[in-house]
């Protein structure tokens, strides 16, 4: 008999389709299994017995390196943020040491903590009056990272201030350092005891005169001592101070700080400019050194000095075109996406240097990508579906990044919104 054509091509069809199918479902689940959205789901069914214990691990080994370790670490931190249960174990979970608040471990527990808000209070009180001094340093972390949201803790801060017990002076400081204006009734103490004090507690001191501004005027010439005398680190942060303070009687700020913009040390430069930025227009003598810093091809602070120029003349198109140039620089276009971002709209001239950022290999260049066009407002809405293709990206941070830089995205310019 002869074959039956047909009927074989449509079995051989039908096999097809079977074996396509399994195919392509293998795919997909491969995909989900080695997904961001599968770590989601995954530390999102976890207790919060067991998110604790995933942000405890670094305390015993440290921060893992970039991979999926790394991934559920961060995640998890940002998954003790969602939810209102056991809120005591969520707060210590995300009360962090010291030396984490300045990383990507920091900034996921700040985002938790702000999520909760002041529903974290109670257990940080609780905290705050333990007899472990970890305990309290974990509570004051976590008080620095939420900032004047958590001015509620002020009067105690500078009550640990002000008692002269070496751990409580240090810890009391630095929960003030974030505390801005709130911290303003701790003047007079640091006034009697910046010069006492070593390096790491002139550094508190100086930060919290940063956020205080022209409110620590009673404190520039002390700072002005720690400028001129102290170690780099401390005396730098004294200049950005002063910075803040802006011009007061008895003490040169602008030639203080302008002279220092072509020191030889880098931190000596990069925080001089910084503080120069923080003067605005009352700079304006140091212009022409900024420019030079900004200009020379040679010169390694070219990102801080534009957005210094940026800050003291109101020139925005001059140092977005130089940070936009920076960008093609491996050595300095993390720091070039940070200073655009830090211009906000008026940075935004730069967006298509910006945009191909969006698929970097480096996590912290799509980050910073991300939070620039962000803060570039709606000037940045042509780039909104560049920025929703990373609503999946591995990186939780830089997803959390891309919520915020959307929704910036889309709110209307008070301009217009008031129209």
């Amino acid at each position: 008999m002869p074959r039956n054509k047909p009927m074989e091509q449509f079995f051989s069809y039908v096999i097809g389709l079977l074996v396509a199918t399994v195919v392509v479902g293998a795919m997909v689940t491969t995909f989900y299994l080695t997904s961001p959205q599968r770590m989601v789901d995954q530390v999102a069914s976890l207790s919060v017995a067991e998110l604790k214990e995933i942000v405890r691990s670094i305390d015993a080994d440290g921060i893992p390196a970039n991979g999926p370790k790394k991934s559920r670490l961060l995640a998890a931190i940002l998954q003790l943020g969602n939810g209102d249960s056991e809120m005591k174990q969520r707060v210590e979970g995300l009360s962090l040491q010291q030396v984490h608040l300045q990383n990507e471990i920091g900034a996921a527990a700040k985002v938790s903590l702000e999520k909760l808000g002041a529903k974290a209070f109670p257990a940080l009180r609780e905290m705050l009056e333990s007899s472990d001094t970890t305990t309290v340093g974990r509570a004051i972390s976590s008080i620095h990272l939420l900032g004047e949201s958590a001015s509620s803790f002020a009067p105690k801060l500078i009550e640990m201030v002000e008692s002269g017990e070496p751990f409580n002076v240090a810890a009391g400081l630095l929960g003030l350092e974030t505390m801005g204006p709130h911290a303003l009734p701790a003047l007079e103490v640091m006034e009697e005891i910046i010069l006492k004090e070593n390096f790491q507690r002139q550094m508190s001191i100086s930060k919290i005169c940063i956020g205080l501004g022209r409110d620590a005027a009673p404190m520039a010439e002390k700072l002005e001592q720690v400028l001129n005398t102290g170690i780099p680190s401390s005396a730098t942060w004294a200049g950005i101070a002063l910075g803040a303070i802006g011009p007061v009687e008895n003490v040169d700020t602008v030639n203080l700080l302008a002279s220092r913009v072509t020191n030889i040390r880098q931190v000596d430069k990069e925080r001089a400019l910084l503080a120069l930025a923080l003067m605005g227009g009352e700079g304006i003598d140091a212009k022409e050194k900024v420019k030079i810093a900004m200009e020379d091809p040679n010169s390694r602070v070219r990102c801080q000095a534009a957005y210094a120029y940026y800050k003291i003349t109101e020139d925005e198109q001059l140092p977005a075109t130089v940070l936009g140039a920076l960008l093609q620089s491996s050595s300095t276009r993390g720091d070039a996406l940070h200073f655009l971002a830090e211009m906000g709209p008026a940075g935004a001239t730069a967006i298509p240097q910006v945009v191909p950022f969006l698929e970097s290999d480096e996590a912290y260049l799509r980050e910073g990508a991300v939070i620039a066009l962000g803060r570039f407002g709606n000037k940045a809405a042509d780039a909104k579906m560049k920025l929703l293709e990373l609503s999946a990206d591995p990186d939780p941070l830089i997803r959390e990044a891309v919520k915020s830089a959307v929704a910036s995205i889309e709110k209307m310019p008070k301009s217009e919104s008031t129209e």
